[in-house]
């Protein structure tokens, strides 16, 4: 079965496009099949997307790259969350959140800076509570002022709410 392309990829610890994730003909993979990899699943669970023994996926890559004495710039914790950050971006209320972003020119580090509700896992009814908590949890991380929190409902509408940080 091919790999199915997807509008990110992350690349030298960076979310890059798919089209832009590319290798020297000349490189050693290619010619000596030096490489590392692990090949791990994303399943899509009532509570959002999940990828089982993530962890236990990521030691597994790094014993391999110690195998082949390649040293990765990246600890476990870190690929863990490089892969959560390629699911995030990657799904489709993401995509949404990413094509909004670029129309109305949002700055990407102020724009849902800790994922989305279908990353973390919302049960139905819940998504309004999820992403108010985090909102107001990202306003005291950062010290801000507002936050904008939005919410699409069944058959195109939708409801924000603006919060003021009283700190």
């Amino acid at each position: 079965m091919p790999i199915q392309a997807t509008s990110k990829i992350w690349h030298n610890g960076n979310l890059i496009p798919w089209e832009q994730a590319n290798i020297h003909v000349m490189s050693h993979v290619i010619h000596y099949g030096s490489s590392v990899f692990e090949g791990i699943r994303c399943y899509a669970q009532p509570q959002g997307s999940a990828v089982f023994r993530l962890p236990e996926h990521m030691q597994r890559l790094l014993d391999s790259a110690k195998i082949y004495r390649m040293e990765l710039p990246f600890t476990l914790d870190e690929l863990c969350a490089a892969v959560v950050d390629v699911i995030e971006a990657n799904e489709a209320f993401a995509a949404q959140v990413l094509a909004v972003r670029k129309e109305l020119d949002l700055p990407p580090e102020k724009t849902n800076p800790n994922g989305s509700g279908i990353s973390l896992g919302h049960p139905i009814g819940a998504t309004g509570a999820i992403v108010t908590v985090k909102a107001i949890h990202e306003l005291n991380r950062i010290g801000g002022k507002y936050a904008l929190v939005t919410m699409c409902i069944g058959g195109g509408q939708g409801i924000a709410a603006i919060f003021q940080s009283m700190n």
